[in-house]
């Protein structure tokens, strides 16, 4: 096992939740949109939810644009899906089904 392996194994274990894509159950962390943040510099804010996933557990899902998604008893849309070099994928959302 990798150390990215170990870190992404970790920060799932951590602070992962149980999601449906597709209607297939998998862990990912959700990070919702940040508000009221002060731009400047390096602002990083995010303006949409987004789901971060191990690319290897999504090997077998159409997680595609316009896909759907289910955390906590919302649902919302694939907008963009973005693998890095990591291991991880991060799908871009939006709220409301397709």
């Amino acid at each position: 096992m990798t150390r990215a392996d170990r870190l992404n194994t970790s920060v799932l274990r951590h602070w992962g939740q149980t999601v449906l894509v597709e209607g297939v159950e998998l862990t990912g962390v959700l990070f919702e949109p940040v508000v009221n943040q002060t731009a400047g510099p390096g602002d990083s804010r995010r303006t949409a939810p987004e789901l971060v996933l191990r690319t290897s557990d999504l090997a077998d899902v159409e997680a595609g644009p316009r896909a759907r998604v289910v955390v906590d008893g919302v649902a919302y849309t694939v907008a963009s899906r973005e693998p890095d070099d990591g291991g991880m994928t991060r799908l871009l959302l939006r709220k409301g089904a397709a």
